[in-house]
């Protein structure tokens, strides 16, 4: 290079400066790998966090479906007794009807 094309002292100068710049803004493999962790704990913790909360949703979830499945249970042993108690009912009201079938009917004249 002819003298006239070399870099000045301030032009080299400057340049130091954008270097020292740069090298600045790196950071030791220390800072790096602590900041790798930091983050690798964050998403583990996150992950933790999904988990739990499908565990407690499938757990109420279940819970509901026992508490729906005694009602459905306690509904079906009223309806249980509400047939049973018509059945007792209507054969009542039938014994009724033949005791005037058998006894009245043929005293009014039917046969």
């Amino acid at each position: 290079m002819s003298p006239e094309t070399e870099p000045g002292s301030w032009e080299l100068m400057r340049m130091l400066r954008q270097i020292d710049a740069k090298v600045d803004k790196l950071v030791t493999r220390e800072v790096f790998d602590a900041e790798a962790r930091r983050v690798d704990e964050r998403f583990a913790s996150q992950g933790q966090d999904i988990v739990d909360e499908r565990v407690a949703r499938e757990k109420a979830v279940l819970e509901v479906e026992q508490d729906l499945m005694k009602a459905v249970e306690t509904v079906e042993s009223r309806l249980d007794s509400i047939v049973a108690a018509a059945r007792w009912a209507l054969g009542g009201v039938g014994a009724v009807l033949l005791a005037v079938l058998v006894f009245v009917l043929p005293h009014l004249g039917w046969r």
